[in-house]
């Protein structure tokens, strides 16, 4: 997959290095919007409230991309329902521009894992818990994601260069 997708970026490139001097993009705007998928290391969560301090070790998490169908895709009032990448820019020369983008991001922690604990729960109904261990993560002790609202928010100004330029450009 790395390999098809190096190749993609390669051609690209060539592409775009072969018709770079021919463009004048000084004034122009520019505009992207895309979907994504997401990938997320291990957290550790630390939980503090009235009757519980505690931390829960290596939570696995994963994304939540919709499925493909024609709707949320494909209809004007679903484009913010799957995981998204928005992003408008203007050049104020021919190689530099600054833009501002949302990466609209999902995540969900995977029910039914067993993680280290360490900490304090008082429940007052003779399940209060202290010290170490390990906890597994079921719909009654802990459920938790962050699916609306996880954005990104972005501004970025960047220097486009050619990273190869052959005899058809004018510049």
């Amino acid at each position: 997959m790395s390999r098809i997708f190096f190749g993609l970026l390669i051609f690209i490139t060539f592409l775009s290095s072969t018709y770079a001097g021919v463009l004048d993009r000084k004034g122009q705007w520019s505009f992207y919007y895309g979907y994504n998928r997401a990938s997320y290391s291990e957290s550790d969560y630390h939980l503090t409230g009235k009757n519980y301090d505690f931390k829960l070790k290596n939570v696995v998490a994963h994304d939540a991309q919709s499925s493909i169908e024609t709707s949320p895709y494909l209809v004007p009032w679903g484009w913010s329902v799957p995981q998204n990448n928005i992003r408008f820019g203007y050049f104020i020369t021919d190689n530099f521009s600054v833009s501002f983008g949302n990466d609209h991001m999902k995540y969900v922690m995977d029910k039914n894992q067993t993680v280290d604990f360490e900490g304090t729960i008082a429940t007052g109904e003779g399940h209060d818990r202290s010290g170490t261990g390990t906890q597994k993560l079921t719909d009654d002790f802990l459920s938790f994601e962050h699916t609306d609202g996880l954005n990104f928010v972005s501004l970025e100004f960047e220097h486009f260069f050619n990273l190869w330029e052959n005899a058809k450009s004018t510049r």
